[in-house]
């Protein structure tokens, strides 16, 4: 059984997440607006790199990414010069050569950042974005460790359902017949609502555990069921169209 905070913590999420489901997924993402979503960030992604900067890094004491920009002596007006002169990777190149960057193990707070001879503080929670609604609990695979907890926002899904539209348009792949493998109640169900909202909803959702099984933790069992009722009794856990055949999701 997960620990008490961990249930609680479940809890709040599922808040957020169940109320705003039914209007995520009415709203789905077609191609016109893919392309000009996509069209309109590449037009302002230097300006939007720097707002970034101003707002996340140098206006929040506790980011590792203020710490080093200023052992890289780049100020607000240095970053922004350089955007201008050498574009968004360029800056970004000029960055990491000057030490501006975490390794993966850093990243996750697992391993010290050193700059100068000074450790700089890394915390997992002082990188997450400050204005996201965390609505769905996902994590890392656990292939280099404990798998780590990422906290994600259907805004963000939706922004990801944008180039996942794209891609499937480039491979004429609206129609074709997707399935996901993986158990409801984290990331997979991320991919799942990401197919769903452009028009792909996966015809199977087959999952390792029963999320029925009484000795799952609640968010699984949850979750399937919270799908279910928020798209509509008439359709599948997984949204699909219907025809899932996963015995684990009856």
């Amino acid at each position: 059984m997960p620990p008490q905070r961990d249930l609680i913590e479940d809890v709040r999420v599922a808040a957020r997440f169940f109320p705003r489901l039914p209007g995520f997924l009415r709203h789905r993402v077609t191609g016109e607006e893919a392309r000009a979503t996509v069209r309109a960030r590449l037009e302002s992604r230097e300006a939007d790199f720097l707002a970034v900067c101003r707002d996340f890094v140098y206006g929040n004491p506790r980011s590792p990414y203020r710490a080093l920009m200023a052992h890289a002596g780049c100020e607000p007006d240095d970053l922004e010069r350089l955007v201008r002169s050498d574009g968004v990777e360029g800056a970004l190149a000029a960055l990491w050569q000057e030490g501006v960057c975490l390794t993966v193990e850093q990243f996750k707070g697992r391993q010290p950042l050193v700059r100068g001879g000074r450790t700089i503080a890394v915390d997992p929670g002082y990188l997450v974005n400050p204005m996201a609604v965390v609505h769905v609990l996902g994590h890392s695979s656990g292939s280099r460790g404990p798998r780590t907890v990422v906290p994600l926002d259907l805004a963000w899904v939706r922004d990801h359902a944008m180039r996942r539209r794209l891609v499937l348009e480039a491979r004429n792949g609206i129609r074709w017949r997707h399935a996901v493998w993986g158990a409801p109640g984290g990331s997979e169900m991320v991919i799942v609502l990401r197919f769903a909202v452009v028009g792909a909803p996966p015809e199977h959702w087959f999952s390792q555990p029963d999320p029925l099984d009484p000795e799952l933790a609640a968010r699984y069992r949850w979750s399937w069921r919270g799908l279910r009722w928020a798209a509509g009794s008439q359709v599948c856990p997984c949204l699909c169209r219907g025809t899932c055949r996963s015995t684990a999701l009856r």
